[in-house]
């Protein structure tokens, strides 16, 4: 569940990327900041479990700097891997750990 979504600046980016979530492990909520550097209806940021299975899905992501703050207490104690996805590639993954 997104519980919000913040621009930190917004300046020329040439490339778009994901950064580290934090906390690492997280118990009930986890911050994800990416770089986009284009608006596209088709950016979308795609978090999965261990066993692949698609958890939450962001899209119409915009260009910039943003941050999603998640709320995890419904996940269950386990590895994740967040996926940033712009028209149809997988521009960068990360991995982030559930704590009971």
């Amino acid at each position: 569940m997104l519980a919000s979504l913040t621009n930190d600046r917004s300046t020329e980016i040439k490339k778009s990327f994901l950064l580290q979530s934090f906390p690492n492990p997280t118990s009930d909520l986890a911050t994800i900041k990416y770089v986009l550097a284009d608006n596209s209806s088709k950016a979308f940021i795609r978090i999965f479990d261990e066993s692949g299975r698609e958890v939450e899905s962001f899209k119409n992501l915009m260009a910039g700097e943003h941050e999603l703050r998640l709320n995890t207490a419904t996940y269950t104690a386990s590895i994740y891997f967040y996926v940033l996805i712009n028209q149809a590639s997988i521009v960068d993954s990360k991995r982030m750990v559930k704590a009971k």
